[in-house]
């Protein structure tokens, strides 16, 4: 049997610089792949042209793997790895497999023998977690809530409930356009005392972080704008 490549899980930035946010042996790891399973073929490539020269740039591959990709097209995707070729998978923004379709291919890599590396970098979710000063030995992440306003206003509650009976803070977030709604939902309906933490455009200019009570929340707030936040809500 012919050796296999190695599946490099490779983070990308949630704000900042390439340079300043990533390890310089993590790009100089990326710099010598030539085949990429990515979320969005579009921010790959202007991923991979802030640290790659035109002629390696030319040289790539690329295979899209999203939340639309079906699970019988996804072991396929590892073909040149079986083959002995080097590949890395590239997440929209963060890490890779987290909150991220790239999981499943990380699972059939195990499975075929493929050797996995990941390598750090910015996590939002653990950042906002960091900042919130919420408990972070124990906490759930519940991704999207349900973009229904009823559903949405029940898994609220669900999220009160379990961060309030068992102690453990609970963690989601929202596309950006629906963060204002998200937000003015969360204040209107959690208990006064709930705890809920905003981090809103990490590692960007805009970088804002508010850990409060409801009431507080209530009293005073700014308006999340069109950009990625993450939300943390626990109990008193």
């Amino acid at each position: 049997m012919s050796a296999r490549g190695t599946l490099h899980l490779i983070p990308t930035p949630i704000g900042g610089e390439v340079q300043r946010v990533l390890a310089p042996a993590l790009l100089e790891t990326a710099r010598k792949l030539r085949y990429f399973v990515v979320e969005n073929e579009k921010s790959a490539w202007r991923f991979l042209s802030r640290f790659m020269d035109r002629e390696a740039l030319d040289s790539v591959r690329m295979a899209v793997l999203d939340e639309h990709t079906k699970d019988i097209d996804v072991p396929s995707l590892l073909d040149p790895l079986l083959e002995g070729t080097d590949g890395g998978i590239i997440s929209e923004a963060g890490l890779p497999c987290v909150a991220d379709p790239g999981s499943r291919l990380v699972a059939f890599a195990h499975r075929s023998g493929v050797r996995v590396v990941p390598w750090p970098g910015p996590s939002a979710l653990l950042m906002a977690l960091m900042a919130s000063g919420f408990d972070g030995q124990r906490f759930e992440f519940r991704g999207y809530l349900p973009a229904e306003r009823s559903a949405r206003e029940k898994a609220l509650l669900e999220v009160e409930r379990a961060a309030r009976s068992r102690g453990v803070p609970q963690i989601f977030i929202e596309t950006p356009y629906r963060n204002k709604v998200l937000l003015a939902d969360a204040i209107r309906l959690l208990k006064p005392d709930t705890r809920l933490a905003l981090a809103f455009a990490l590692m960007g200019d805009a970088e804002t972080v508010r850990s409060d009570s409801v009431s507080a929340w209530r009293a005073a707030h700014d308006e999340p704008g069109k950009e990625p936040a993450v939300f943390i809500v626990s109990g008193p």
